[in-house]
């Protein structure tokens, strides 16, 4: 942590705080459990206060990573006996490279495990990973199986990003109707990121689509 060392007390390492913390911190509004080591609270705070101390700012990074350390092999004992939830967090350290050695593929391996049992938040990752060709080959029609996956059991994001693929058309063929169902119901849901990404998408939608189509879509929608 040679960014902790130098005592960095400025704007940039406040916002580095904020993101550390946005993304450690769990998030009611999707449902989606991160892991979560408490021992790394001692990052934020050098991020945010810029410690000067190399010697103290070295004993705090030893120690957050140790609780990583710590945190990525209790998941791995309960990933290895078929946890959903642990396979999904293990492959979050190994994505992030929090308390492993940062591997994509052995990421992917994790979520596609996770993901194949039913979890919605590995199966957000796992089309992600497909989408952007991380860890696995680019594949969108794969990344759009995972999204929709997902989307049906009501992750907002998940319904964003499957709204955003059938709206292009990338996984397929271009489709309104399906793109305006994900994309309403993300606009309905609790997350408010998810909400304003929908929102914005949403209005591209409606602006392309037919009155027939938006008819489809409308009866598609009542019908979930």
């Amino acid at each position: 942590y040679p960014w902790v060392q130098v005592g960095l007390g400025t704007l940039t390492a406040i916002t580095g705080a904020y993101a550390f913390y946005r993304y450690w911190r769990p998030d009611p509004e999707e449902g989606a459990e991160r892991p979560r080591a408490p021992d790394l609270i001692v990052v934020v705070a050098a991020l945010a206060l810029g410690i000067q101390n190399a010697s103290t700012a070295s004993r705090w990074a030893e120690e957050a990573q140790a609780a990583a350390l710590s945190g990525a092999e209790a998941y791995r004992q309960a990933a290895e006996d078929g946890d959903p939830k642990a396979q999904h967090n293990l492959g979050v350290c190994y994505d992030q490279g929090l308390g492993v050695v940062k591997d994509s593929v052995e990421a992917v391996r994790w979520y596609r495990s996770a993901a194949e049992q039913g979890y919605a938040p590995a199966q957000y990752n796992l089309g992600y990973s497909l989408e952007v060709g991380e860890g696995a080959a680019k594949d969108e029609v794969g990344a759009l199986h995972w999204y929709a996956r997902a989307a049906e059991q009501g992750l907002p994001r998940a319904q964003v990003a499957a709204g955003v693929l059938q709206l292009d058309g990338r996984g397929g063929r271009v489709d309104l109707p399906r793109a305006f169902v994900w994309l309403t119901l993300a606009s309905r849901g609790e997350s408010q990121s998810a909400r304003r990404q929908a929102e914005h998408y949403l209005a591209q939608v409606l602006g392309r689509m037919t009155p027939e189509q938006i008819r489809r879509g409308k009866a598609m929608l009542e019908a979930m």
